[in-house]
């Protein structure tokens, strides 16, 4: 029986395998019964989108803290991701085209191929900066998607995982005005230290 496997950012199931770089520049692999059998691209006709899973979250973030004289400190925050790596877990089926699904998809949502979102860069703020602590932030918004298909005959079925949405930004701690509850500046300002409230 097969059984689901990960490889750098593309699963398929167990059997010979040959890496290769796909376009997008990461490593995909091509499994299947026959050694050296290459990716099924499926059709856009016989792919369905069982669900599709949208969800908000902070890739990456940093506590600014100003003291009275414009001194300012910047502290990394632990316990983020970094950056959204796009991924594919194949259960069942023919080896699918991990490029040829997130091009599927892309019809339906302008997902991203690549990791990411970019790091939020920190410089400097100008000396207007009030005193009191901030919160710099980076997120998108994770997509989680099911499929079923059919390639070379057979179906196929699985998950993937990406990205899109892009959102930079930085947070008053202090401040009576809250960023909106469905924003990542809501998700960043948790990250506040005690006493900001």
């Amino acid at each position: 029986m097969a059984a689901a496997v990960t490889v750098a950012g593309c699963t398929g199931t167990t059997g010979p395998e040959a890496h290769q770089p796909t376009r997008h520049g990461q490593v995909g692999h091509a499994t299947g019964d026959v050694a050296g059998r290459a990716r099924c691209a499926p059709s856009r006709a016989a792919t369905r989108w069982v669900s599709i899973a949208r969800t908000r979250v902070l890739t990456e973030a940093r506590l600014l803290q100003v003291n009275p004289d414009g001194h300012q400190k910047f502290i990394p925050l632990a316990g983020l991701p970094g950056r959204i790596t796009p991924g594919m877990v194949q259960s069942s089926g023919s080896t699918v085209s991990f490029p040829g699904l997130l091009a599927l998809l892309g019809r339906r949502l302008p997902v991203q191929s690549g990791p990411g979102p970019p790091l939020a860069w920190a410089p400097e703020l100008d000396h207007g900066v009030p005193a009191g602590d901030f919160i710099i932030y980076t997120g998108a918004d994770r997509i989680q998607a099911i499929f079923d298909t059919s390639c070379d005959g057979r179906p196929a079925t699985g998950s993937l995982s990406t990205w899109m949405a892009p959102a930079v930004g930085i947070v008053q701690c202090d401040t009576m005005r809250r960023p909106p509850a469905d924003s990542t500046g809501a998700l960043a300002i948790s990250y506040c230290p005690p006493g900001n409230d």
